[in-house]
């Protein structure tokens, strides 16, 4: 059972908190002994939840221990904080206040000890959890990572390699959370077996979680100490973390399984680029080359099987969903197999040679995905204003910066798209400024000049349906890779006509080959890019 006491004593304190006659010293240190009953609570929660403080003798003679002993400090000193808070926060008998504070503290101090051997043993306990779903199981996550938080900020004593961790550590439980809470809530009933099975094992990983918190609340300021937790945060991620196939296959079935809707566009960007994110983190040096390729044709081809079109042309669904899922699947076993202990340098190269044929794979099907979704941007054409086409530029680009830098709905799946476009016109808008006048004395110039405004305009359409949700994030991927592309035939242009005036500079009798009436001035712009 759970420590109704602990969660008196929060509540008595939390209402203290409030009042508005506190201290700054006060404050900080009601704080202080929230943070400890809070850990308190979240280790009197996880015990509850595990079969093995009960079935496992060691554990449930300390569980009983512990209890008796924690339910005892709060019944007396509880009420004494808040009256002893009270008074001293309108003045009166502030040493008391600062006397009740300390044996408290004195007495949470006494029960680490027993805590922390009741933690190791939980981690390395395999027996399954009391409760049979994931009924709140991420109200408890949440709890885990406001109390992490909390530990950090407050302690500015914690050695380095325990900050590092308690952060990695953060990091991986907030994944584990939202995807946790993003799938439970879309998974049809026919899905619930993968559910449950996922749900069991991050149990284990919450729980696992939750004891090396308490560690670090115990030991934050112990080197050797923090060295021992790392190898337990290392040996935990494996188990729940995407590094091994039978891990992978929970995530991708459980993503394939999820029933979507245009309203989950944002989520859904989140929860597969994080996913990605953890999946590709240990192999990005190894993949450099093709990091970029890797993320966006996969990020394309889940969002694809979680939110297909309605028509399918001359493939029946069932084809070209198994086509995308098998090679997801094969590309996601690759990455993981990049990362295994067993990897040396030989084996890695060949593993290596592989991924030209994987990424082949992934353009295959990616071009089944095209089919599908209809015209290409870049035969798109705009009337724009010729008027002032740079004042759109600036407008664009100030949009772009503003998008960027307050995190937009498209920035979970397109941001590196979004900032190469940005990129590119920022190097684009002074050679536009030169060339202004002289656009109209050559065939080339003109061409470009009405190339680079035009696709600024598909830019702007393309970067606007990301944050819409009426667009699928497949399609939106398929639409901007077009407008990056279209991009880059430009540059190639210029850089041609920028070659060819090199050489005209060499040969003066090369000029009469080009239509510009003023070749030194035209010659002068291109140099400057």
């Amino acid at each position: 059972m759970d420590c109704t006491c602990v969660d008196s004593a929060i509540d008595q304190l939390s209402r203290l908190l409030k009042r508005p006659s506190l201290t700054l010293l006060m404050k900080q240190e009601i704080r202080t002994l929230l943070l400890d009953l809070r850990f308190l609570q979240m280790f009197f929660r996880c015990l509850a939840k595990c079969k093995a403080a009960e079935e496992d003798t060691t554990l449930h003679h300390l569980r009983s221990s512990l209890l008796m002993n924690a339910e005892a400090m709060t019944e007396e000193t509880g009420q004494d904080l808040y009256d002893a808070g009270y008074f001293a926060s309108i003045g009166i008998d502030v040493k008391d206040w600062n006397l009740v504070a300390a044996k408290f503290q004195e007495k949470v101090e006494h029960l680490k000890p027993e805590i922390s051997k009741t933690c190791i043993l939980l981690v390395d306990c395999s027996l399954e959890p009391k409760t049979s779903n994931s009924d709140g199981m991420v109200e408890f996550m949440d709890s885990i990572l406001m109390n992490l938080k909390d530990l950090v900020s407050s302690n500015e004593g914690i050695v380095v390699p325990v900050k590092v961790q308690t952060e990695a550590l953060q990091e991986k439980l907030r994944f584990s959370r939202n995807f946790l809470n993003f799938t439970e809530n879309r998974c049809g009933r026919q899905e619930q077996d993968k559910l449950e099975a996922f749900s069991t094992v991050l149990r284990d990983w919450a729980k696992n979680a939750a004891c090396l918190s308490l560690l670090y609340w115990m030991d934050s300021v112990d080197e050797n100490m923090a060295a021992h937790i790392n190898t337990m945060l290392h040996n935990m991620l494996q188990k729940i973390m995407p590094y091994s196939p039978k891990v992978i296959d929970m995530y991708l079935e459980l993503l394939k399984a999820c029933k979507s809707s245009k309203a989950d566009k944002s989520v859904m960007g989140e929860i597969v680029t994080s996913f990605l994110d953890v999946l590709l983190e240990n192999v990005v040096v190894a993949v450099k080359d093709h990091i970029e390729g890797l993320q966006d044709g996969l990020v394309l081809l889940i969002t694809f099987i979680m939110d297909p079109p309605e028509e399918f042309g001359r493939k029946s669904r069932t084809v070209i969903f198994t086509q995308i899922y098998a090679v997801i699947r094969e590309m996601a076993f690759f990455i993981c197999s990049l990362c295994s202990d067993k990897m040396n340098d030989d084996t890695f190269r060949e593993r290596n040679t592989l991924l030209p044929d994987l990424l082949k794979k992934i353009k295959e099907v990616e071009a089944e995905v095209r089919e599908l979704n209809g015209k290409k941007p870049s035969s798109w054409h705009f009337d724009f204003p010729v008027t002032d086409a740079i004042g759109f530029i600036d407008f664009l680009l100030g949009n772009l910066n503003k998008s960027l830098k307050y995190n937009a709905n498209f920035v979970p799946f397109a941001k590196h798209k979004i900032v190469t476009i940005r990129h590119e016109l920022l190097f684009f808008r002074p050679f536009l400024e030169d060339i202004m006048e002289l656009q109209n004395e050559s065939v080339e110039l003109k061409d470009l000049w009405t190339r680079i405004i035009n696709v600024a305009y598909l830019a702007e359409h393309v970067i606007n349906s990301c944050a819409t949700a009426d667009t699928p994030i497949w399609s939106n991927i398929i639409c901007l890779s077009d407008v990056t592309d279209e991009i880059k035939h430009i540059q190639a242009e210029v850089m041609k006509i920028k070659q060819n005036q090199l050489s005209s500079k060499r040969n003066p009798s090369i000029q009469k080959n080009y239509s510009f009436s003023r070749p030194q001035q035209v010659f002068q712009v291109l140099m400057k890019l």
